[in-house]
C-alpha cells in the first residue's frame, strides 16, 4: 500500500516489518521532496532522523501555512 502512494518508485527502500508495518528509507538533497513523500504516505509514521530534519520539515510546514519564522534571538527561536 505504501509503495503505491509514493510518486517515485523506491525499490529496496520499503522494507516490510509485519503485515501492517514497514520501514521506508527516504532521502533527498531537497527537504521539500522528503516532506512531499511523507505526506504521500498517508499513514502514521515515526521519524528516525537527525535533529536537523524535523527542524527543516517544520520550516517547510510553516511556509505552507504562510507562517513566518521568528527573527533570530526572538523568544522561541532556534
Amino acid at each position: 500500500m505504501v509503495r503505491s502512494r509514493l510518486v517515485v518508485a523506491l525499490p529496496g527502500r520499503v522494507e516490510p516489518i509485519d503485515d501492517r508495518t514497514c520501514r521506508v528509507r527516504l532521502g533527498s538533497d531537497v527537504i521539500g521532496h522528503v516532506a512531499a513523500d511523507l505526506l504521500l504516505l498517508g499513514a502514521p509514521y515515526d521519524l528516525d532522523a537527525t535533529p536537523e530534519v524535523p527542524a527543516a520539515l517544520r520550516e517547510v510546514g510553516a511556509g505552507l501555512t504562510g507562517e513566518r519564522p521568528a527573527p533570530p534571538g526572538a523568544p522561541g527561536s532556534r
